[in-house]
């Protein structure tokens, strides 16, 4: 038995309480209590003190976490707590006996609340996982954290939270086909959030790895019972396809896989990837990447795998701004600004920028220094719309070539595909889409609407628009 994680999980006031645990631990504080009443009437007051005391704080820590699971919060625990002592210590007092009875049967009687989009009941799962064939490694705690940020997006004290459950397992008594019952019961209409759990088991089934068929199982088991269709992520048709997708992403270089590892991010941050989407990330490859036809398959084929891995959009921002700090700074700042206004057409593509695909258009635009090129930092001695048309220019020679690069269509583009890359850029960089993010970032859309306006009207004087 590890005696430190006992101690640790019985007498901490951090963590979570199921009805069957606190149930335990009123009874075993009841039958230490009674004994200890006994041995101090048998004349072994020295020895029973201390007995008692601790019996007391066991009983006292699970009480308060339930209250807290309950609703009730800790702030409230505290005072029941002391009135509960000052109502017990007066013996002769009938109150005292039934406001006791209360606070013992209270934790009971009330559900425990459950905490946003089913979390209590995943990470359950997702501990089974991966506590089925031993004790948690760094592999499995670096997917759950990967998954904090990915697709919940936690703040930090609900990741730190959350990680201490996974690690703790304070749900572990109740079983997997109650959680999913639980699970199913509240969110079984909301089949993307259905779709991400059971991809969220199978990433942890195979954070070692090929998973062991005892995991394998599991996670089958789970997608079944969430109704998930489609090819099942331990067969070997699935693990064939992997390898392909692999082999395919080989032979990116590094600073496009990490490009295509932020857009994939950004992409799925509201949960639904649109067809709209997957065209602009696809013209982007070819026209803003300039990737050749088995480069671009690659990129797509990356795409696909990269969306889904435990990674956040922070790790592959962190490496795009690393990769960009390495090249000359003309092609720098085309890279980030080409990057960026991406991103904004992503996030507007459904017609809002969602909460989630803010957070990541700001955390970038920090990285990539938007925010000191246009008033939130340090000013340079250069225009926002100067340092915008430096950004696009590339050589300095505004032609087809450097126009199209701006529309992300090709310098060969027909009338109908100029224009509508116009007024994708003009609809994603509206100031109605980013009115309620930084002053940067509007600014930043205000030079893209610019530049998209200054490139219609290129083509459109030489009649191609």
């Amino acid at each position: 038995m590890n005696f430190a994680k006992f101690f640790s999980d019985n007498f901490s006031f951090y963590g979570r309480r199921n009805r069957v645990q606190y149930v335990v631990a009123t009874v075993i504080s009841l039958v230490f209590g009674a004994l200890m009443a006994v041995a101090e009437q048998a004349g072994a007051a020295a020895i029973a003190g201390p007995f008692f005391f601790a019996s007391g704080i066991y009983w006292l820590s699970n009480f308060m976490r339930r209250l807290r699971d309950i609703g009730l919060g800790t702030l409230v625990s505290i005072p029941l707590v002391i009135v509960l002592i000052f109502a017990t210590s007066q013996q002769q007092s009938p109150v005292a006996g039934i406001f006791g009875l209360v606070c013992l049967l209270l934790p009971m009687l009330i559900p425990a609340w459950d905490r946003q989009h089913g979390l209590t009941h995943i990470t359950a799962i997702l501990r089974r996982v991966a506590t089925i064939d031993g004790e948690i490694t760094d592999a499995e705690r670096q997917v759950m954290q990967g998954l904090c940020d990915e697709p919940f997006g936690m703040p930090d004290h609900v990741k730190e939270r959350t990680m201490r459950d996974f690690n703790a397992g304070h749900q572990d008594s109740i079983s997997v086909d109650k959680h999913l019952s639980a699970f199913k019961s509240k969110y079984g209409k909301n089949e993307d959030l259905k779709a991400d759990f059971a991809r969220m088991v199978w990433m942890m089934a195979r954070s070692n790895g090929s998973p062991s068929h005892e995991r394998e199982e599991l996670a089958q088991r789970v997608s079944q019972s969430l109704g998930v269709q489609g090819e099942e992520e331990g067969s070997q048709s699935y693990q064939a396809s992997q390898k392909q997708d692999q082999q395919d992403a080989d032979i990116l270089p590094p600073r496009a896989k990490n490009i295509v590892g932020l857009l994939a991010k950004m992409a799925k941050a509201d949960g639904v990837i649109e067809k709209a989407e997957i065209q602009m990330i696809s013209d982007f490859f070819e026209f803003g990447m300039g990737l050749p036809p088995d480069l671009k398959k690659a990129a797509i084929s990356y795409f696909g795998t990269v969306k889904n891995d435990p990674h956040s959009f922070k790790h592959y921002a962190d490496l795009c701004i690393r990769d960009v700090m390495q090249i000359p700074a003309s092609e720098a700042e085309e890279a980030k600004h080409g990057i960026f206004g991406l991103l904004i057409e992503l996030a507007s593509a459904d017609g809002e920028i969602h909460e989630r695909e803010a957070e990541i258009l700001e955390y970038v635009a920090d990285k990539f220094g938007i925010s000191d090129e246009f008033g939130d930092g340090q000013q340079s001695d250069t225009g926002p719309g100067e340092r915008s048309e430096r950004a696009f220019s590339g050589s300095g020679k505004k032609d087809e070539q450097h126009y199209a690069k701006v529309l992300q269509i090709s310098p060969n583009a027909t009338k109908d595909e100029i224009k509508k890359a116009w007024k994708e850029m003009i609809k994603s960089n509206h100031p109605d889409k980013v009115s309620h993010m930084s002053q940067a970032i509007q600014e930043f859309a205000a030079e893209q609407t610019k530049l998209a306006q200054e490139a219609y009207e290129f083509f459109k004087q030489r009649g191609r628009a």
